[in-house]
Parts: structure tokens; C-alpha cells; sequence
């Protein structure tokens, strides 16, 4: 039974999104690299999958988190003209370490260096006008 559902909620309109500072971000794609490193944001505790699609039930918590996307072992290319999509991509390796809490509650994930990579992309894309 799933008992937490942390995410920034859908007060922007967008689904599982929220603007970042931009020193949050650091990436070099000739190196293929990525890094994004989130502290103390805002987000809310829903409890449940349902609840955060209805908005409802909410409660207030704070999650920081940092990503590192690394390596190279593939270059994915995709063009989709149908839809107005093409990208180049590196696929590698990531690894993540995240943490959060709310009234009550501490949650903190393993270690990043014990992250297991089942799927990491990082890359260009085009969409929409820009294609």
C-alpha cells in the first residue's frame, strides 16, 4: 500500500515539473556529463498516486536531491517528423541520492554510489517550432 507520494504538485500546470535556479544545473554534452543538484525545495506529500492527480490532501514537505548523469556507451539519434521531435542522445550511466521531509517524517535514499542504472540519457532535442 503506498503510503507517500512526494511531488511539486500541479500549481504550475505542469505535471511533475518546477523551475530550478540555474546554478542547479551544470552540463557538458562533448564530455557527456550532466549534474543537477536540487536543495531544500518545496514540495508536497499526497499520499497517494490519486491524490496528487485530483491536486487534493496534500501536505506540505521539502525534498532536496542530486543527480549525476556520466559515460558513454551509445549515441541515440531520433527523428519523428510526424510529431515535430528529433534529438541526439549519449546513454550512460546516472546515479541519484535523494531526500525528504514532511511534519513528522524523514525519508533519505541510499547512497548514490549504490544507484543501479537501469536507463540514463542525456542530450539535445528539438520539438515544436524549433524542429
Amino acid at each position: 500500500m503506498q503510503t507517500h507520494d512526494f511531488n511539486p504538485g500541479l500549481d504550475n500546470n505542469l505535471f511533475w515539473t518546477v523551475p530550478v535556479h540555474s546554478d542547479a544545473v551544470s552540463v557538458d554534452l562533448d564530455a557527456h556529463r550532466a549534474d543537477l543538484q536540487v536543495e531544500d525545495i518545496d514540495i508536497e506529500d499526497y499520499g497517494n498516486f490519486v491524490n496528487s492527480l485530483n491536486d487534493e490532501n496534500e501536505h506540505d514537505a521539502i525534498a532536496s536531491f542530486h543527480v549525476k548523469w556520466s559515460g558513454h556507451h551509445k549515441t541515440l539519434h531520433v527523428r519523428d517528423a510526424k510529431h515535430g521531435f528529433r534529438g541526439t542522445y549519449s546513454i550512460g550511466k546516472a546515479t541519484i541520492a535523494w531526500q525528504a521531509t514532511r511534519q513528522g517524517f524523514f525519508y533519505r535514499s541510499d547512497p548514490a554510489t549504490t544507484s543501479v542504472t537501469e536507463s540514463a540519457f542525456i542530450g539535445r532535442e528539438r520539438n515544436g517550432r524549433f524542429f
